[in-house]
Parts: C-alpha cells; sequence; structure tokens
C-alpha cells in the first residue's frame, strides 16, 4: 500500500504505430546505417521492429553521465543493420540447437523417473510419501498445495493427450466412464508419456532427495541437488527456446542453477566453479546453460552429445563480429579444449 502511495502516477504511452518505411527512416536518423533498403523492409516485416530492437540494443550509445547509465536512442558509430540481422539469426541457430538437445533429455528423465519410482508403485504419482512436506502441506493461506497444484497439470496433461491411441485404448478398456477421478487409473509408465518438461520439473523439485538421488544415478555423477536445480533450469530454458524468446546475452537467473563443488561431477565443471569463485557471472551466463545441457547428452545419446557440441563450436564461429565474441555469451578461453566438450 505504501508503495502504491508514494509512486508517482503512470506515464500515459502516446507512441502510434509507424509504417515500415518510418521505421527505416527513424534507424538512419539515429544512426544505423540500412544498406539495402529493401532487404532492411523484409526483415522489419518479418520480425518486427519491437523484437529486434533486442538485438540492436548493444548498438545504442550508453550515457553515463547519470547515477543511473542508460542507453541512449542514437546508436554508435559504425553500426549497421546487417549484423543486427546476422545477430538475430545466430540466436534463432542457438534457440534451435536447444530445442534440438532438449528433445533427448526430456524423454530420458521422465524415462528414468518413471522406472524409479514404478518399481516401487505404479501410481507413486499419487502417492505422498515419496514428495517432501514442503510440497504436500498447504500453502499459505490457501487449502491446496503444491502438490494439489501439480495434481492439476497432471490431470490437464493427461486431458489435452486422452485421444492418443494409448490412453483412448486404455480408458475405454479398464475406466468407467462416470469415473470422476478417471485420469488416477493411469499407471505412471503411462502417464509419464503425458508429462511436458514443466510437470516433471515440478515433479523432481518435490520429490524427497533419496529419490532425486536415484533418478540423478542414471546421469553419471550428479548430486540430487543439482539435478533438481539443474532439470528447473532447463525446462526454463526450454519454455524460452519454444516460445522464440531471445537467447542471446539472456542471464538465467531465476533462480541461478547450482554450481558443483570442485570435488563433484567427475571434473567436468571445474573450469566453471573455479571462474565462478572469481565473482564472475558465468553460473547466470549462456555458456553454463549449454554446458548443463551438453553434459546431460553424455547420458541420453549415443555419441555422448559430440555432434552436437560441433554444432555449438560452428555457430560461434560465425558469432556477429560486431557484437564481441564468445566471451559475451559467457564462454571462458579455451573452453572448447574443456574435457566437456571433448568426450
Amino acid at each position: 500500500m505504501d508503495f502504491l502511495m508514494t509512486s508517482p502516477l503512470p506515464v500515459p504511452y502516446t507512441k502510434r504505430h509507424t509504417t515500415i518505411s518510418d521505421q527505416i527512416k527513424l534507424l538512419e536518423k539515429r544512426g544505423m546505417s540500412i544498406g539495402d533498403k529493401r532487404i532492411a523492409a523484409f526483415w522489419l516485416s518479418r520480425v518486427g521492429y519491437y523484437r529486434l530492437s533486442g538485438y540492436w540494443y548493444e548498438l545504442r550509445e550508453q550515457d553515463n553521465s547519470t547515477l543511473k547509465p542508460h542507453r541512449k536512442d542514437n546508436f554508435k558509430p559504425g553500426s549497421n543493420f546487417s549484423d543486427v540481422v546476422n545477430l538475430y539469426l545466430f540466436d534463432e541457430n542457438l534457440r534451435l540447437l536447444m530445442l534440438k538437445a532438449f528433445s533427448p533429455i526430456e524423454v530420458a528423465l521422465r524415462a528414468r523417473t518413471m522406472h524409479v519410482l514404478a518399481k516401487i508403485n505404479d501410481k507413486a504419482y499419487l502417492d505422498t510419501t515419496f514428495f517432501e512436506t514442503r510440497f504436500t502441506q498447504p500453502l499459505q493461506n490457501n487449502t491446496n498445495s503444491l502438490y494439489d497444484n501439480w495434481l492439476e497439470k497432471i490431470k490437464s496433461s493427461v486431458e489435452r493427450s486422452k485421444n492418443e491411441t494409448f490412453l483412448d485404448h486404455f480408458f475405454t478398456k479398464y475406466c468407467h466412464p462416470t469415473d470422476p477421478e478417471w485420469w488416477k487409473t493411469l499407471p505412471l509408465w503411462m502417464m509419464v508419456d503425458c508429462w511436458d518438461f514443466g510437470v516433471l520439473s515440478k515433479c523432481c523439485s518435490g520429490l524427497k532427495m533419496p529419490w532425486c538421488a536415484k533418478i540423478a544415478s542414471a546421469f553419471g555423477p550428479i548430486p540430487g541437488y543439482i539435478l533438481q536445480s539443474w532439470i528447473y533450469t532447463l525446462n526454463n530454458a526450454r519454455n524460452f527456446a519454444a516460445h522464440h524468446r531471445r537467447i542471446w546475452n539472456r542471464s538465467w537467473n531465476v533462480p541461478s542453477p547450482h554450481m558443483p563443488a570442485l570435488n563433484e561431477m567427475g571434473g567436468y565443471f571445474v573450469h566453471i566453479t573455479a571462474i565462478h569463485k572469481t565473482k564472475s557471472p558465468i553460473q547466470k551466463s549462456n555458456y553454463m546453460l549449454l554446458a548443463i545441457i551438453k553434459y546431460f547428452l553424455i547420458w541420453t545419446v549415443k555419441d555422448s552429445g559430440q555432434s552436437w557440441a560441433l554444432e555449438i563450436k560452428g555457430l560461434l564461429d560465425n558469432f556477429p563480429s560486431a557484437f564481441g565474441g564468445a566471451k559475451k555469451l559467457g564462454f571462458p578461453v579455451n573452453w572448447e579444449k574443456e574435457p566437456l566438450w571433448n568426450l
């Protein structure tokens, strides 16, 4: 309430829609070299001025004269629209490579979760003894718990998938059509095929640590608590990638993924942990995210993710020089020589 009383009144938003031609003129007025206007018009119409503005942001001059430095509207000398397009295409290709990797990782994590839990109870998702109290107890000022909310998401995921042949057959044969809890008849090994990455992430975040450790044991020397953190990070990144959000120069910090100790995980992350000790933001960087992906690929694809690693290296070779090198994405010096990338 105090915030509402002391905050200034909002400023009316007065900007209007502009034509592609006017957008090009505005960019030129602010110092952007456009080159072929037909090509610029194509990209502005295909991608949109506002979306592209996230890619030319770093080409804008910075005003350091105020208490809080900010970007000016004008561009730095030598700013070219073609560099913006190249950065956009780089980001698009990086996003596609991430989505390519998420698929086998998600499937493997779902399968491992199912094998660990269904071995004990074929409907483990209904058994609260598998989950932490913080997950199953009611939320403050709310009758539902995180577990209750998770079950609702499971129900929704089954409803979206119920026309799949295997589910249609199961419900027709084994479930009464008037049963209000029809979806709870599914055994876990069928249920997990309906889960998206978000449902899987919520499951792992709520499981008691011994169960997380059992799931983690299929993915090398990764502790259960790190598995929980990294699945959350992967799910967050997958949502960004799947919804075409900008990946370039993003800080993955809501929350930051846990860092392994120097003596954890076979030394694959020693170089990251060592850099992190120097107060570097590497923990929140794109490099950290890609390193996590590469780690899981070691245990989920036949070539340990080497073909994917080569694609990442090839993409970085074409990083637009106007925006710096791989360091801008958090990549440390000689990263490509680290054991993680050469298995």
